[in-house]
């Protein structure tokens, strides 16, 4: 249940950014504005894939899923306190 939420959030964020550059930018170039915007969302995920993956062949697979969760859960507890 949380993830459909999770999913229908980001989907409707996306949505509304794509819907606010398509009115600010002239007719002919929202073709490419709105590509730039979607390339700036997939960018970093290739970027990002690419050197967790050489990271995750060099360490302790163990010790990497440790940190990682830790600090994933580190800013929910803050909140939560």
């Amino acid at each position: 249940m949380g993830q459909l939420i999770s999913l229908s959030g980001s989907t409707m964020q996306t949505a509304a950014i794509l819907w606010q550059v398509a009115l600010r930018v002239p007719e002919h170039q929202k073709g490419l504005a709105l590509g730039l915007v979607e390339l700036t969302e997939v960018v970093p995920i290739i970027v990002f894939s690419l050197v967790s993956g050489v990271v995750a062949d060099a360490m302790d697979r163990r010790r990497l899923m440790l940190l990682t969760e830790s600090r994933r859960k580190a800013p929910a507890l803050v909140v939560g306190i």
